[in-house]
């Protein structure tokens, strides 16, 4: 996980924003950042992993000068859309930061090169798996569907045929019984 912050170009210098866990949006009716003209079109930032989605219909934005409506992001992209100009800044969180400094300073530091954030750029984005919660409910709703359909056969043969469901199951049963 990265601490992310997005910074901004203002009348008293560059200002920072830092980017909420999940999702930050921009633009748009409920914004965490407002830009100018937005309407109803919005830019929404996603933090794992990193990158971009344009939802609206009007002025796609740039990153580093290419038109998007999606974009996976890397430290020190930049954002352009209605006018603003945002940099994406991001810093890789250590567990151990309290450890690290009692490592020997003979331990290498890894460090990400350019090419390393370009690959990681144009990685495919993933849409996020749905929960289980909703893989549940779609299950409970199809065994409904199921039980429903059952049922309507059995009223349906009991209107059709004067019967119970009893005896109308006994006859289904038995000529299965007579035609193998």
């Amino acid at each position: 996980m990265a601490h992310a912050w997005i910074e901004r170009e203002g009348p008293s210098g560059p200002l920072r924003r830092e980017l909420l866990h999940g999702l930050t949006r921009i633009g748009g009716p409920n914004a965490h950042v407002e830009v100018a003209g937005a309407g109803d079109d919005e830019l929404q930032l996603w933090d794992d992993p990193p990158k971009l989605v344009h939802l609206g219909d009007d002025e796609h934005p740039t990153v580093n000068g290419r038109l998007c409506a999606e974009a996976a992001l890397a430290h020190g992209d930049v954002i352009a859309w209605r006018g603003a100009r945002f940099v994406f800044r991001t810093v890789e969180k250590r567990a151990e930061l309290a450890l690290e400094e009692d490592a020997p300073a003979t331990k290498p530091a890894v460090v990400a090169s350019k090419s390393t954030a370009r690959a990681a750029r144009r990685e495919p984005t993933r849409s996020p798996r749905p929960s289980a919660a909703a893989d549940t409910f779609w299950r409970l709703m199809f065994a409904l569907a199921l039980l429903a359909a059952v049922a309507s056969v059995l009223i349906w043969a009991r209107a059709r045929n004067g019967l119970s469901v009893d005896a109308w199951i006994d006859r289904v049963l038995e000529r299965f019984a007579r035609d193998p």
